[in-house]
């Protein structure tokens, strides 16, 4: 018995060793700058192959250490050299920003996505510069500088705002390719909008305090994706059809509808509550409201709100 216990801690050692090896290599090339930090976020999707060693521990326990040992080396060399060849191409990092300001230009179109987290964004209509100094966007990152990404197609400009991290190139499954960034600071954003354009706005916090006043903007989509928020929003008049999408671990939620706006609105939340103002929504079924002139109204928003736990105040 205590040698059949021995030759199995030899295994697991054995095994371990290996895989500790492998680590730390990593962990040498990625500080070194030698590999890009990339490299882990594929190891990760390779996570079955370490069932498939300590399958092959087992089938050739009784083998020759030299076997046993090139065969779980070359299947480590294996894997990281896939994860390797598979990893994004990485963007030098854009250089920090305290403020950033974009004229109006030629854009007929703003898609804003922004990526942090945790922090306050306050978001308002840009009414200070008009004519030849009008602004599409001016960003003021306060205590927390933060990198800009821009991108142009003839008259849709596409910013992406994170509080900090490098941007990496992947091609998604439409076949385009898109950078994205890797958030690991803070916000602390004040943004003005051109209310001169139609808008886009995608927002992904951890953690997150937005104060959206929306009323002079021409938003078309506005989507939220947060763990825990307090999200306060004045939502446009006069903008013609705007559809809401808020999706959160635990939230409170302020939606101020102008009086010329009608409102589709759908709740699922199993742990939340609801107050919406009952004068102007009915509740058609359960935790779905909507205006009764929804229908007919030139004017109107379709809003849809999922969370774990969801405080929702809608006037």
């Amino acid at each position: 018995m205590d040698s059949v216990s021995t030759g199995r801690r030899r295994r697991g050692s054995f095994l371990a060793g290996f895989l500790l090896i492998a680590l730390g290599a990593l962990l040498l090339l990625t500080t070194t700058g030698a590999v890009s930090f990339g490299i882990w976020l594929e190891i990760v999707d390779y996570w079955p192959v370490l069932l498939l060693l300590t399958g092959m521990e087992i089938i050739l326990a009784r083998r020759a250490l030299l076997i046993r040992a090139g065969v779980i080396a070359a299947t480590l060399v294996a894997v990281v050299a896939a994860a390797y060849l598979s990893m994004p191409e990485y963007d030098p990092p854009e250089p920090l920003r305290t403020e950033y300001v974009e004229p109006l230009g030629d854009a007929r179109r703003l898609h804003l996505s922004m990526a942090f987290i945790g922090g306050d964004v306050e978001l308002t209509s840009d009414t200070t510069a008009s004519g030849s100094f009008a602004r599409l966007l001016a960003a003021d990152f306060g205590s927390h500088p933060s990198r800009v990404i821009r991108e142009q197609s003839n008259g849709d400009v596409e910013f992406h705002l994170a509080s900090s991290g490098p941007f990496l190139r992947h091609s998604s499954y439409d076949g385009y390719t898109r950078r994205v960034s890797l958030p690991v600071g803070l916000a602390d954003w004040n943004l003005e909008v051109s209310p001169d354009v139609e808008i886009d706005i995608a927002i992904s916090a951890g953690a997150a305090d937005l104060a959206l006043d929306l009323r002079g903007l021409n938003v078309r989509n506005l989507d939220v994706e947060a763990g825990a928020s307090d999200i306060r929003v004045q939502l446009p008049a006069n903008m013609g059809q705007t559809y809401v999408d808020i999706a959160a671990g635990a939230t409170d939620v302020e939606l101020l509808v102008p009086d010329n706006v009608a409102a589709h609105i759908d709740i699922a939340s199993p742990l939340g509550s609801a107050w919406i103002d009952p004068a102007r929504f009915m509740e058609i079924e359960d935790d779905v409201y909507r205006s009764a002139n929804y229908s007919d109204s030139r004017n109107r928003v379709w809003v849809d709100i999922e969370a774990l736990s969801a405080n929702v105040t809608v006037r």
